[in-house]
């Protein structure tokens, strides 16, 4: 039988999460910090090997899987994006808290 290992990553600290804003939609940027936490993040999984790798389509998403894959010592394949769900004309968010 296979195994499937997921790993799952929340995006790295945004603009909007230090004025304890909700995002939604809204693609703040990643911060000083959650860059340095992404990297910190990738180099954590540096040695694990991903057959895929996913993300979200907000850039925040993006940014965070890049460092990750960056510093990915195995991976050769291309970040594969998905249109978030959220961003989807019924779910939206209207407001930013």
């Amino acid at each position: 039988m296979k195994q499937l290992e997921l790993y799952f990553v929340r995006h790295g600290e945004t603009l909007f999460n230090t004025m304890d804003k909700l995002q939604g939609w809204a693609d703040s940027p990643l911060t000083d910090n959650g860059i340095q936490i992404a990297k910190l993040t990738g180099q954590g999984l540096s040695d694990t090997s991903f057959q895929s790798v996913y993300s979200s389509d907000m850039k925040r998403a993006m940014d965070t899987a890049n460092f990750i894959i960056s510093a990915n010592k195995s991976f050769t394949g291309d970040l594969k994006k998905i249109r978030s769900f959220s961003r989807s004309i019924l779910w939206r968010v209207r407001r930013f808290g």
